[in-house]
């Protein structure tokens, strides 16, 4: 069999499976993957696609498997939109169904671990900087160019996505300057580009050895990754309580469960939310209601006068910090 196909039917065709995926504006990375799959097929019929199936479920992992029901289903479109088969004769294909995927609990940095991670000085760090600060994918800042930062509106032009679709972001603006000296320094057409090869950008596998670097220099966990500061990210502006249309938007998700799948809720955040209902407010005592505005000042971290307190009169309730 080629890389391409070599099914017999497909010879009945004006244009093969990877020209039809070309057409409808696959990527070549994802039109040899789909026809890597469809190669291991002795033949598109039902018992060949259920023997597969069955040999990748003791092997792989779900997510995998339905990777290749995908690319099953994107052969059957072939089929029937250049009029090989008809939708009747292919029916069967429906028979595979998408399997349930365990979701994976995903890893993010503590603050301890992100500030020590990030406090590293090298020639990575703005890098991984506004990996950290914008939730963006590793690819997507290591393929930035110069052309797509705009340090007038303070933004950055994502192209190359996972999706396809580009983005607009901000940049954060306490890295604007330093960021705007980083790229002033060479002239290559990219923000991150190899020392030595200044027409290219630097890959991922640089990227991940610097990565395992200052992984041991801060003292971090070994199974975080670089891909953990994007999981990390939009965890943080979740939990600061950015709606999540807004991280949607920042990090590119077509779908807001997508988004909503990185919030890793716990205990603590559920018994705060319940805290917030307006009803709860109304029935609180004037009392109560100034013992929280303290602990939301408590929970900012910000500085209160170890003399803080409350005072209560007959007609009126106050705040009152006394003075030392």
């Amino acid at each position: 069999m080629t890389k391409e196909s070599s099914f017999v039917c497909v010879q009945k065709s004006i244009i093969t499976f990877a020209d039809f995926l070309r057409l409808k504006g696959f990527k070549e990375k994802s039109i040899y993957a789909h026809c890597q799959k469809m190669n291991k097929l002795t033949d598109y019929s039902y018992e060949a696609i259920m023997s597969q199936v069955t040999n990748l479920l003791r092997t792989h992992t779900k997510a995998t498997v339905n990777k290749y029901i995908n690319t099953y289903r994107l052969y059957r479109k072939f089929l029937i939109e250049t009029e090989v088969e008809t939708e009747d004769n292919l029916s069967w294909v429906d028979k595979f169904k998408h399997y349930h995927e365990t979701p994976k609990q995903r890893l993010v940095f503590s603050t301890r671990e992100l500030t020590a991670f990030l406090a590293i000085n090298d020639k990575y760090s703005m890098y991984f900087k506004l990996l950290a600060r914008t939730g963006a994918r590793p690819m997507e800042i290591a393929s930035l160019q110069k052309r797509d930062v705009d340090f007038a509106n303070n933004l950055l032009q994502i192209q190359q996505t996972k999706t396809g679709n580009g983005r607009t972001i901000p940049i954060p603006e306490d890295l604007a300057d330093d960021f705007y000296c980083h790229i002033a320094v060479h002239e290559s057409a990219w923000c991150f580009p190899i020392k030595n090869h200044p027409e290219r950008h630097i890959s991922l596998e640089s990227l991940r050895k610097a990565f395992k670097i200052r992984q041991r220099r801060s003292g971090i966990r070994s199974e975080l990754t670089p891909y953990c500061l994007r999981h990390t990210f939009i965890t943080r502006m979740l939990g600061a309580g950015v709606p999540l249309y807004v991280v949607q938007s920042i990090v590119g998700h077509k779908l807001a469960t997508t988004t909503q799948g990185y919030f890793h809720l716990d205990m603590k955040m559920q018994k705060d939310g319940l805290k917030r209902d307006p009803i709860l407010w109304d029935m609180m005592t004037p009392y109560d209601k100034l013992k929280n505005v303290k602990n939301y000042i408590v929970d900012l971290g910000l500085d209160i006068d170890a003399r803080f307190d409350f005072i209560t009169s007959r007609r009126e309730i106050t705040l009152k910090i006394l003075e030392s």
